[in-house]
């Protein structure tokens, strides 16, 4: 797991050596694509054989994790924020413009747009959010005039 990984899933530095990741990405050419990853962790399982004084045999195993995301608790008055800025105010379904939605995404969550992971966690939170109808694409005119996909909200966030 590398430095940026571990910070991301909050594990401390000495500990993140037993975790690593299957998948797309591993090459080192390729950019790494966390949430296409298989994550497996390093442990130990005591086999309860211990007798007469003797400690109980240990051995390592791997075992299956799961790479904690960003988005798994996003409570619902986050969604009702973030849909409150979507119909405020025009947010471009484009990670390169400058009023991307993803930005008041992260505001609505209280998130750090600087994290590491923190991009790729917002657009797969966008993309399941429209998934699941909380947000659509509309084709409005951007400040030049020309036709262009926004997110406006969707049906409404679930009361919390």
């Amino acid at each position: 797991m590398t430095k940026d990984d571990a910070k991301g899933a909050d594990i401390e530095e000495e500990e993140r050596r037993k975790y690593f990741k299957l998948g797309k990405g591993d090459k080192a050419s390729m950019v790494p694509y966390r949430e296409k990853a298989e994550w497996y962790q390093f442990d130990g399982v005591d086999l309860g054989n211990a007798r007469d004084g003797r400690k109980s045999d240990d051995v390592g195993v791997v075992k299956a994790w799961a790479y904690p995301e960003l988005t798994d608790d996003v409570p619902p008055a986050a969604l009702a924020r973030f849909q409150g800025f979507l119909a405020a105010a025009s947010y471009k379904e484009s990670s390169q413009a400058e009023n991307w939605a993803g930005h008041a995404a992260v505001d609505a969550c209280g998130w750090t747009r600087e994290a590491p992971g923190v991009r790729s966690a917002v657009k797969a939170w966008l993309k399941r959010l429209r998934k699941e109808g909380y947000i659509q694409i509309e084709m409005r005119k951007d400040d030049r005039r020309k036709m262009t996909p926004h997110y406006v909200p969707g049906k409404p966030a679930p009361a919390a």
